[in-house]
């Protein structure tokens, strides 16, 4: 079953309106608040239908409930747009039951603020190349939710270690230094609240973690209408798989914690020990990403943008061309100068 949202002055397509519990219409640009939009009227039947690939096998094809063409999905798309007449899709069926998210960050700013952060990103940008700052360029940014799990933990430390205090003993002809040497054994609790970790099938981990922190008090229960318009894919790395990475990532950093804790000694050397997870949860969530695949040179330079705060990682290439110019102009200032200070002396 496909979802689409139409406008109730002119029947166009509603879209999430960034930074708002509003939605737009592409058409007519008439605002309407959530409460407002009639789910229920706006439900359309799309069944998908059978499709062989290359291999012969069948497959799920959905088309679009407005023109008829094919959308562009995968098994993990939950909601695209038609690459034809670009009317929003939901795939309703890939956000009921244990797919659907329990809450969202919805996107803080629309697609021209991203195209101005990107564009602003490269400063002068002297050798940058000049294709990068194009309309064409900015207009293939793409916003999309991506799928997380966040995870909750109350961690008991139980740490052993020797510690160690010096203390100087002074007599008449002379100093002696003693080292003192403390058995510790020590118990502390730390929370571990909204760690996250991304769930999307092919997005690079290490990227995405560059983009972080996310205002996770803004995080808001999860309807439909905050992903109209969006590109968003259902999980496709569950709580289970992602799960003992990031109990060891959290054990690491409290077994840290808790040795910064223990200050009344000079040093403090660990011997041993110990995390339990007291208590431990997790969420399905769904965070914001402005995403923009720059190619040069028959190379893709991906760059991604946090949704909330602008914040982007990625690397863009040096203009050959400007290289070569920056190299001539210095080969010229060089031999100008060689030659005039030949002439004076």
């Amino acid at each position: 079953m496909i979802r689409t949202f139409k406008c109730p002055s002119c029947g166009g397509d509603l879209v999430y309106d960034p930074g708002s519990t509003q939605m737009k219409c592409i058409r007519c640009s008439r605002t309407t608040p959530f409460g407002e939009v009639d789910y229920e009227k706006d439900l359309l039947e799309a069944k998908p239908s059978e499709a062989s690939d290359n291999d012969g096998n069948g497959k799920e094809e959905y088309h679009c409930a407005n023109c008829g063409a094919v959308l562009d999905t995968d098994d993990y798309t939950a909601s695209t747009v038609c690459r034809y007449c670009g009317s929003p899709m939901l795939l309703e069926s890939r956000f009921s039951g244990d797919v659907k998210p329990s809450r969202i960050l919805p996107f803080g700013f629309d697609k021209k603020k991203a195209q101005d952060n990107f564009k602003n990103w490269t400063g002068t940008g002297f050798l940058t190349p000049a294709s990068f700052k194009t309309q064409a360029t900015m207009d293939k940014v793409t916003g999309v939710y991506v799928p997380y799990w966040l995870y909750n933990y109350t961690a008991d430390v139980n740490i052993k270690a020797i510690g160690t205090r010096t203390r100087i003993e002074r007599t008449q002809t002379e100093e002696i230094i003693h080292t003192d040497h403390f058995d510790i054994n020590r118990l502390t609790q730390t929370e571990y609240t909204n760690v996250p970790e991304n769930a999307h099938p092919d997005l690079p981990s290490d990227k995405l973690s560059v983009l972080e922190p996310y205002d996770f008090e803004n995080l808001t229960a999860f309807v439909e209408p905050y992903i109209a318009g969006f590109f968003a894919e259902k999980f496709g790395k569950t709580k289970e798989e992602l799960e003992p990475g990031v109990r060891k990532t959290v054990e690491a950093d409290a077994v840290q914690t808790a040795l910064s804790q223990i200050i009344e000694y000079e040093t403090v050397n660990p011997m041993g020990s110990r995390v339990d997870m007291v208590k431990a949860s997790s969420e399905y969530v769904m965070l914001p990403l402005w995403a923009l695949n720059f190619k040069y040179g028959g190379k893709n330079y991906p760059l991604f943008m946090n949704g909330r705060t602008g914040k982007i990682e990625g690397e863009l290439p040096v203009s050959r061309g400007k290289v070569l110019l920056v190299g001539l102009i210095a080969f010229i200032i060089v031999f100008l100068l060689t030659y005039l200070f030949g002439r004076v002396i």
